[in-house]
């Protein structure tokens, strides 16, 4: 089965939500799935290449619980995803 991830917060930040997502990737992989995890980034500079990961797009730093959480959102994040959901056709679709 074909499974795309959708990580709203920046990959190439920590956070327990990326680490979610890797570890469910992970076991999906271990199952014989195909997985693709899309997710921005919050650095201008370009990540090296993860395999299975896609970045969409940038994100921008809002204040909530008195931290910033590096989030994307928007019709801009949309188009991104969007754009990566066209070109992979996935069977499942995890937000």
């Amino acid at each position: 089965m074909r499974v795309v991830i959708v990580c709203p917060y920046a990959w190439d930040r920590f956070g327990g939500v990326q680490s979610h997502i890797r570890a469910l990737s992970e076991t999906l992989r271990e199952r014989d799935h195909e997985v693709q995890i899309l997710a921005p980034q919050a650095s201008g500079v370009d990540l090296v290449a993860e395999a299975g990961v896609t970045i969409v797009g940038r994100a921008v730093a809002i204040p909530a619980n008195g931290s910033m959480a590096p989030l994307s959102f928007g019709p801009v994040a949309a188009r991104g995803v969007r754009r990566a959901l066209d070109a992979w056709e996935p069977d499942v679709v995890h937000l």
